[in-house]
This record gives C-alpha cells, structure tokens and sequence, in this order.
C-alpha cells in the first residue's frame, strides 16, 4: 500500500510539472503572436507606401495615394486601420501617430505601456 501511495505522488507530481510547463510555453507563443502582428503591419505598411503617391502625415495620420484610391492610416480605438475598407493593422495598442523626421516617415505607437517605434518610408 505504501508503494502504491509513493507511486501516485510520483504520478502527481510528473503531471503538475508537465502542466505548468505547457502552460509557459503557451503563454509566451501569445505574446510571440502579438509582436508577429506588429511586425506584419509593418511590412505591410512599408510594401504599400514605397509604392504609394502623394504621401504626407497630417496630425499624426498617414494619408496616401495607392492604385488611385484615397487612403488614410489613423489610430482609432485601441487599433491602427486602413480608413474605407476599415482594416485593423494593429489591435490591442493605447496609441500611434505617425510623424516625420527628415524626409523619412517613422509610426510611434504603445502597446502593454511599453513604447514602439519603426520606420515606415
């Protein structure tokens, strides 16, 4: 009966252990996703505007020229979106503006109160 007890402790255990490491290595694959958005938004921002016409950013805006549409990048509730079609860039962030520096275009946005910056043109 003894063994039987040390043998289920032991099963316990082993199991917990597996549980809460499963449980890791999901939380980071979430966080990993996130930043995976950010980054596609990124690019996706970059593809359109090196190809774009007519770029200027208007208070913190991004306004654009792309295959004669009118398109304008602005933050709005807690996301970054492409205004006509309204698609979301970025979810899930407390602010974005996008300035410029020089003759480049740069987009400052926060997200989980840590502060983000990458250059856009």
């Amino acid at each position: 009966m003894m063994i039987e007890l040390c043998l289920a402790i032991l099963i316990l255990t082993i199991t917990t252990t597996l549980c809460f490491l499963y449980y890791q290595i999901s939380a980071s694959y979430l966080k990993l996703q996130d930043s995976h958005q950010d980054q596609m938004a990124i690019l996706q921002l970059r593809q359109t505007v090196s190809l774009a016409q007519d770029v200027e950013v208007i208070d913190g805006q991004l306004n654009y020229i792309f295959q004669n549409q009118d398109i304008e990048i602005l933050f709005d509730k807690n996301r970054l979106v492409k205004k006509g079609g309204y698609e979301i860039l970025m979810e899930n962030i407390q602010d974005a503006k996008f300035y410029v520096k020089g003759i480049e275009i740069y987009l400052d946005w926060t997200k989980e109160n840590k502060r983000y910056s990458a250059q856009i043109l």
